[in-house]
């Protein structure tokens, strides 16, 4: 699949459970939504995935679409082999002007 291609495919599921699900945002965490937008995109891959792949995969396509403002909040992380303190984990909303 072509890359602008995937990036339309993801944003435009993205956009449709934004709207679906009457939330405002999408990003890390929201694992029913990620899951529904990949669900939805139809990406086919050689291989299964990993949940948090897809989820990545996801997000890292929404951050090259110009459809969504990526935006950042501060949260509690406790992550195996960096110790624990906050990290910075990015959501998107559609921009406005869509």
């Amino acid at each position: 699949m072509a890359e602008s291609t995937s990036i339309t495919r993801i944003g435009t599921a993205a956009i449709e459970v934004i709207e679906e699900f009457r939330c405002h945002q999408i990003g890390w965490g929201d694992c029913f939504l990620l899951d529904e937008v990949w669900s939805r995109a139809g990406v086919k891959w050689k291989e299964p995935l990993h949940p948090l792949d897809r989820h990545n995969r996801v997000l890292n396509t929404l951050a090259r679409d110009r459809r969504f403002e990526k935006r950042y909040f501060r949260a509690h992380a406790n992550t195996v082999g960096r110790g624990s303190g906050e990290r910075l984990m990015r959501y998107f909303v559609v921009k406005e002007d869509q």
